[in-house]
């Protein structure tokens, strides 16, 4: 293929050449990939190249070099009309039902997940889209684009319009691929107007459209009839002579054989539906954060400390459609059943809608046990499947203004050792979420908003236990004996000590320590975990990244970003001032969170405390050997790993040098 670098270029890519000033000629940046780099179809797309891009080996790590910023693409022709129109066509695919297009989860609608990386390509490409470019050759240039996708973006890009489009706004069913009528899609436009309501979700909207609603107007009629409008329901009330085939429904007519679904939350979102579908303010967030940071401070008697950060999109952009809220303090133990306090202030002072009278929905106590509970579904391939939603207590409700104006509040309160992983789970933006946890998934490290883990190998997997040394485990996590015999995989953990700081507010140096000295306690506990794995004859074990083990690469090579190596004076941390004993009810912890575990009535003495033991005497010496040892130079002599690290999580830019990812502002994942 002859002539110069552009010419080569732009020949392979199916780019037709035009003489200089032509009308519809596509600037397609110039770039120098290597000839054998996989994603050098795609450098166009991302704008620059360099030499570390070669390695490169999929998708979705090229994706994440990449600006996904609203203002940057603005200056791109019409990039972000047809991203506006991908994301129209996402959205009413997520209101046809199934989940909003979590990857791993069941009953995914693939076109709404197809339609949003679309959209998240489309805004971070880096040159104008124009009618010049055919769909084959979108296909070739544009990441996680397929063929039918690609035919839609180009209609979107020549007419402003296609199919799926026109078909969705008339309420008439989609066609696939193939020209075939997808069956379930016809009223796309009316059940995604419904589903905006707090209170209603892709199912209750399905069912009103199959009624035959088609406006709130029509639903508010019928919902009058029952529910006075100026004295909401309880769910008991709005139960009351219900058909027993229906659950919580208002009567449409005098048949008794018809209900119309209405929820206790549907209907008072109803009632408010014009403050509620309104973007919120910037004075409402302004009230929000001050009433939020007073009733903290009444209800705990601590008055500094705090920090209120808000997510969502309006941490990403200017517009704020509902506002999320984290909430955090350097003292843990604060935290702890706080969000109840919260809620009976907030609601006595007229600021929240009670749980009793419209949308309001609170998450308790689901932090207990759920590392140990990540650890089983990690081992058991089932992480994807139930671990995208975060635990921490939250209360996700209406908020009533200075105004009177009704505005969708979330308060969420996050232990402060996990908060940087629930700032970067709660920014967003959903997509770009996706691509981060993809990412660390293709590098053999499981991500979400609480933590980042991976497995490791046990060594010797105790075989002190059975006579016999186990063969070292291989990537399936189970291997077997000289003797033939398959080894358990440990699921357990032990629960580890409540969260304490010492850090004074405002000193960051102070937090930093003091999230130091409770990493070490963690990871004093992830010892226990693991001794007790080994003792148990289990080949592998989920421990978290950076403290206890480093992250990995897509090679599947351990590696430390630089200033992470607990070898490196750079490294931040507080190591040699934290000599941690592991305690015998640590052991006797983690022993019993292990399922199936046979335990003789033999008692073992084990530093403070004793251990009900199957373990014999050998891992007591295991403890013992390890005694005022530095907890991760201990737990690296337990896995086939290096030691964690002494600095700890602090900042949303740690995390993206342990996924080895550039880091980006919260405006620039805003896929």
């Amino acid at each position: 293929m002859g002539g110069s670098w552009e010419q080569r270029q732009r020949q392979l890519m199916g780019v037709a050449l035009r003489p200089p000033g032509q009308i519809g000629l596509v600037e397609i940046p110039v770039l120098e990939p290597a000839p054998n780099a996989p994603m050098r179809s795609f450098a166009a797309w991302l704008g620059r190249w360099e030499p570390s891009f070669n390695d490169i080996t999929t998708q979705v790590e090229l994706v994440l070099q990449g600006n996904f910023s609203a203002e940057a693409s603005a200056q791109r022709g019409s990039n972000e009309v047809t991203r506006g129109l991908l994301k129209e066509l996402a959205g009413y695919e997520e209101a046809l039902g199934g989940n909003r297009g979590d990857p791993g989860m069941s009953n995914i609608n693939h076109e709404a997940l197809n339609y949003a990386h679309a959209a998240a390509v489309v805004r971070g490409c880096s040159f104008p889209l124009t009618p010049d470019l055919s769909a084959n050759q979108l296909q070739r240039l544009l990441p996680f684009v397929g063929s039918f996708t690609a035919n839609i973006i180009h209609q979107l890009i020549a007419t402003g319009i296609c199919d799926p489009l026109i078909a969705f706004r008339q309420d008439l069913p989609a066609r696939n691929a193939r020209g075939d009528l997808r069956c379930g899609t016809e009223g796309a436009a009316t059940r995604a107007m419904f589903a905006k309501l707090p209170g209603v979700g892709p199912g209750l909207a399905e069912r009103w459209f199959k009624m035959g609603f088609r406006s709130f107007d029509a639903l508010e009629d019928v919902a009058a009839a029952t529910v006075n409008n100026n004295e909401p329901k309880s769910t008991h009330a709005l139960e009351t002579n219900v058909s027993s085939t229906t659950v919580r429904g208002i009567r449409s007519t005098n048949d008794s054989s018809t209900a119309v679904p209405m929820s206790r939350e549907a209907a008072y979102s109803l009632r408010y539906r014009q403050d509620l579908l309104e973007a919120v303010a910037p004075e409402d967030v302004q009230e929000m954060k001050q009433e939020v940071l007073a009733a903290l401070r009444v209800v705990t008697g601590v008055q500094d400390g705090w920090q209120i950060l808000l997510v969502g999109g309006g941490r990403r952009s200017q517009t704020v459609h509902d506002a999320d809220w984290l909430i955090t303090h350097p003292d843990g133990r604060l935290i702890c059943g706080l969000w109840e306090k919260v809620y009976r202030h907030l609601v006595l002072a007229g600021k929240l809608v009670p749980q009793e009278e419209g949308f309001c929905r609170i998450q308790a106590d689901n932090l207990a046990g759920y590392k140990a509970k990540a650890r089983r579904d990690i081992l058991s391939n089932r992480w994807i499947d139930r671990h995208q939603m975060d635990h921490y207590d939250h209360i996700w409700g209406i908020w009533i203004t200075a105004a009177g104006k009704r505005r969708r509040c979330d308060l969420m309160f996050i232990p402060p050792d996990q908060w940087v992983f629930a700032v970067i789970g709660w920014t967003g933006s959903k997509q770009y979420l996706r691509f981060m946890r993809q990412h660390a998934g293709n590098c053999g490290m499981f991500l979400n908003s609480h933590f980042l883990m991976r497995e490791v190998e046990v060594i010797h997997a105790v075989g002190s236990c059975n006579g016999a040394a186990p063969a070292a485990s291989g990537n399936s996590g189970s291997s077997s004996s000289s003797s033939g015999t398959k080894m358990r995989r440990l699921d357990g953990s032990s629960q580890f000590p409540s969260i304490t700081a010492a850090a004074g507010a405002g000193d960051k140096g102070a937090a930093a320590a003091a999230t130091a000295v409770q990493q070490e306690d963690y990871v004093a506990g992830a010892c226990a975990y693991v001794v007790a794995a080994a003792s148990s004859g289990v080949s592998r074990v989920v421990l978290s990244v950076p403290d206890e083990v480093p992250p990995v690469t897509r090679h599947g090579k351990c590696w430390w970003p630089p200033g992470w190596d607990p070898d490196d004076p750079a490294a931040v941390g507080a190591a040699d001032a934290n000599k941690i004993e592991l305690s015998g009810s640590e052991t006797a912890a983690a022993i019993a969170d292990i399922e199936n575990v046979s335990r003789p009535n033999v008692t073992v003495g084990v530093g403070s405390g004793a251990v009900s033991s199957s373990i014999a005497g050998t891992a007591v010496t295991r403890i013992d050997s390890f005694r005022f040892v530095d907890s991760r130079t201990k737990l690296s002599r337990l896995v086939r790993a290096r030691p964690g690290s002494n600095r700890p999580v602090v900042r949303e830019s740690d995390l993206f040098e342990l996924l080895g990812i550039p880091y980006r502002t919260p405006s620039e994942r805003n896929c």
